[in-house]
């Protein structure tokens, strides 16, 4: 670049008043928020076996705002799904009541596929009460149709629901709290999204808007 160049536009660059500077760095803010926004969707789509909409459904942005102090203009690039965070960092899968999983839905939970969601009924905070066997034999409370079995056949232990003569298997007991493996899939969208390299590119995009702006004056 020309050294008359670079001299014009650093008196550009200049004239620029801190407001200008303040709107170009949210603008660049946004753009990497809405990069990382979607990245973090296709990683989602990537590493999970998706259900239903609420997943995708509950990644949010919030966009960044021109203000006069520039360490206060952010953007908040996340998802308000209470199971999401346990995915991204790994460790103990907790259930809807914050108490750590030691169960798993079984496939006639699913109505057979993998693919579906749990159904209503199936989830923990609905079966209730669960009977459990007197050393007589008998179930209390009397009548329910929900009950733990163990032995014999089964390697672990199972919750049944009882429908007439028939037992559907609902849920699997596992040896301890359900484990998970650290996915990153919101921590490798703000890499990638957040490379030096184009957030400068990115900033030098608005900052020539804000200079077009300037010369339209």
């Amino acid at each position: 670049m020309a050294a008359d160049t670079i001299a014009g536009l650093a008196k550009a660059l200049r004239r620029l008043s801190a407001e200008e500077f303040s709107t170009a760095t949210a603008a660049t803010i946004n753009r990497i928020a809405t990069a990382a926004n979607g990245q973090q969707g296709r990683n989602i789509q990537r590493d999970f076996k998706l259900r239903n909409k609420f997943t995708l459904g509950s990644l949010m942005m919030f966009k960044a705002t021109a203000k006069k102090d520039p360490d206060k203009i952010d953007a908040l690039v996340g998802s308000k799904s209470p199971y999401l965070p346990e995915q991204e960092t790994g460790g103990t899968a907790m259930t809807r009541l914050g108490r750590p999983a030691v169960s798993m839905p079984t496939l006639a939970a699913r109505r057979g596929a993998w693919t579906r969601a749990v159904t209503a009924r199936f989830r923990l905070d609905k079966i209730k009460p669960i009977g459990r066997r007197r050393g007589s034999g008998r179930m209390t409370p009397k009548g329910t149709p929900y009950f733990y079995l163990q032995g014999g056949s089964l390697k672990n232990k199972m919750l049944f629901q009882r429908v007439g003569s028939k037992l559907i298997r609902i849920r699997v007991i596992t040896r301890g709290p359900v484990r998970l493996k650290a996915t990153h899939w919101h921590t490798e969208a703000m890499d990638k999204a957040g490379r030096p390299a184009l957030m400068s590119a990115a900033y030098g995009v608005e900052l020539n808007k804000a200079l077009t702006r300037l010369g339209a004056k």
